[in-house]
Parts: C-alpha cells; structure tokens; sequence
C-alpha cells in the first residue's frame, strides 16, 4: 500500500509500505475513503510545529472497514466509520468517564498523522490500523457523505465540544468566536448557531475567514473592540496562538479574575489548560464587584482536553 509521509518542511511524498494484517482480536483495519487536512497538518507541513520530520502525515478521516478482530463486534467489514485521531482503548478510567485523549492504556496523545508518541501511521495512507476498534470507531449514519464527515475526526468534534461546554452553561447566550486557524473557528461558528446561540461575533485578521463566517451568520471584525466587547460575552472560544489576541478574548467575558498583562485591569479568568492566561495572583487586584456575575462563564482553547474543574 501507499502512505504519504511528511519529508521536509514543505515536502510530501508517497512511499510503498507492507499491507496491514489484523494481529489482535480487538482491532480493525480500515480503508481511508475521505480525509481532509486538519489545522495542525498544515501548520506541521510549514514547518510551524516542533515535531521533526519523516513520519506519515493525517489524521482526519471517514474509512471503509477491511477486516477485524475476532473480538470486535459494533462494526464490521464495509461499515462506512469516522476514525478518530487519538488512541483510546475505551475501558481505563478515563475513557470510561469520556476522556479518551487521557487514555492511560495508551498514554502519551499517541494518535495518527503525528510523532508526538507511538507509530500509528496517517491517515492519508491507503490503510490504518485501529487497534481498539470498537472503542474508536464510530458508523457513519446512511445518508451521511463521507467527504463532509471527515473532520469529525478532530476539529470539528474540538469544536462541538467548545461550544456545547459554554451554551449548555448559558443556554442562548452570545457567543465570541476568536480566531486565527483556517478552520477550528469557522466550525464553532458553524457549531454555535446550530445550538442556539443568540448571535455569534467572529474575529479574524483573515478576510477570506471573516466572509465565511458572515456566510454562516455571524457577525465579523478583524479585531476584539475594548470599547463595545469587553466584559460582554458569556461564552467566548478561542482558536487563536496570538498573545494579543488571546489577551483581548480574554477580556471580552465578564468573570472573576483579571487578566495577566500588566496594562489590561479588565477581569478574566484562565483557560482550564494553563495556557492562555493566568489565575489571579495576590499581587493583582481583584475586579469590583460590578464585574462580578452570579453564574461564572468559561473560556475554552481549541482543544478538547481544556475544561471547567
């Protein structure tokens, strides 16, 4: 079979590699009928990530089931399937309580398409082995194209979880999408108005991005404003890297806190994955308390292992 593997920085090529045989009783393998680039692979691509070079490239996609496992019983050979990017065995305790990027059985973020742990293969090969299949693989439903599935792999499940996170907090509420990344933030976007949102801003340096967002429904600038969005957002997701960015999505939501940048006094709170902002220290003043609110709000990353303790 073939795979595609990441060379260089701005280098891809095919290589032939051995077919892939089932050798446990828990596994599948699968056919890649649909794959789509996710946000990260372009950004390893150019070179923007520190994660070394000559590995097999993807990990977003929809495949057809080749064979399995004499112990894998919810799918079965044919069976259309989203592949996620993470391994997960589905019976350590986190997996049993919906974390499976926190698998402790395969610990690490080992996952396709990335040489941050194990050696999974991409899934932009022509076969992928999926070692738990019934823990990962989940049917596509009939009717469903496989082309528009592709990224539920990841990013449009990263989405999902974002913003259902926020509005099942704040049912209705406004919504502040904050983004840089070519896709990520389009689909919260995508995601927020289909769940209610009741009216979704998108902020965006890109003008091609801020014209699809407006095509979805949301209303579009190119930056956060002080003057008119500080403090005025119950939920607020970011898919942005850029400090003062992060700084400003920060301060669109009226929580308890203060942001970490010494010129800005606008409260804030932290992202739950330590890597936006900061909690606030003894040193920095606490905000008065007309900043304060009853029900606190949550600012989320792109990723979906950054939640509310």
């Amino acid at each position: 079979m073939r795979a595609l593997w990441f060379e260089d920085v701005g280098q891809l090529a095919w290589r032939e590699v051995e077919d892939l045989v089932v050798r446990q009783p828990l596994e599948a393998i699968v056919r890649p009928v649909a794959s789509t680039t996710c946000d990260l692979d372009r950004a390893i691509v150019h070179g923007l990530v520190p994660l070394g070079i000559g590995f097999p490239i993807g990990h977003e996609c929809v495949a057809e089931v080749l064979e399995v496992g004499a112990a894998v019983h919810r799918v079965t050979v044919g069976d259309l399937v989203v592949v996620p990017w993470h391994i997960s065995c589905g019976a350590c305790p986190p997996c049993r309580n919906a974390l499976p990027a926190a698998c402790t059985t395969v610990p690490g973020l080992q996952g396709y398409g990335a040489s941050i742990a194990g050696e999974w293969g991409g899934l932009f090969s022509e076969q992928a082995r999926v070692p738990y299949a019934d823990a990962m693989l989940t049917r596509l439903p009939t009717g469903v194209d496989p082309a528009a599935a592709a990224a539920v792999s990841d990013n449009l499940t990263d989405a999902y979880v974002c913003v259902m996170r926020g509005l099942s907090r704040h049912p209705g509420a406004r919504v502040l999408v904050v983004s840089c990344l070519p896709s990520l933030g389009l689909f919260a976007v995508d995601q927020a108005l289909a769940a209610g949102a009741r009216s979704v801003d998108y902020v965006d340096r890109s003008g091609r991005r801020r014209e699809v967002a407006r095509t979805l429904g949301a209303d579009v600038g190119a930056e956060v404003d002080p003057a008119t969005q500080h403090l005025q957002y119950p939920v607020v997701i970011g898919a942005t890297s850029d400090p003062a960015l992060l700084r400003r999505q920060c301060c669109a939501s009226p929580l308890v806190g203060t942001c970490p940048t010494p010129e800005c006094s606008s409260p804030t709170t932290r992202c739950h994955c330590g890597t936006c902002t900061s909690e606030t220290s003894p040193s920095q003043s606490a905000p008065s308390a007309s900043h304060r609110t009853s029900q606190p709000s949550w600012i989320y990353c792109g990723w979906a292992g950054c939640a509310p303790s």
